[in-house]
This record gives structure tokens, sequence and C-alpha cells, in this order.
């Protein structure tokens, strides 16, 4: 995690590590990071299933197909 970070070119004060394998950025990062070329935000979030089953993998296909 660490590492990717600092490939993104986001510092250790602005990674939050979230457990072993997650980690929350700060957001002071958009602000800095305001004038860097080939730059994306990225909003991920967790939703609960539906009875029918569909949820986070739906979802995210979903997501996926919107922004192709």
């Amino acid at each position: 995690m660490v590492e990717i970070a600092k490939i993104a070119g986001i510092d250790d004060s602005e990674l939050i590590p979230w457990g072993l394998h997650k980690a929350k950025v700060a957001l002071s990062v958009r602000d800095r990071l305001k004038d860097t070329q080939n730059g994306h935000y990225i909003v991920v979030t967790g939703i609960n299933p539906t009875p029918l089953g569909e949820g986070k993998s739906t979802g995210t296909v979903g997501l996926t197909q919107g922004f192709g």
C-alpha cells in the first residue's frame, strides 16, 4: 500500500492505514495534486446486497459499464 501510494504521489501523512490490506487517502491530496496531469478521482463505496443477491459485484459492473 505504502509503495503504491508513493508511486501515485501520496505522502505518508496523507495515507491512513485501515487494516493490513487497505487504506484511506486524505482528501487534501486533491488540492495538493490538482495541477498534476493525467489524474483521476475515483470514489469507491460498498452496498448491502438486495434479497435477490444483487450487490457489490452487480453495482461494480454497472458502474464500470457506465464509465466505459
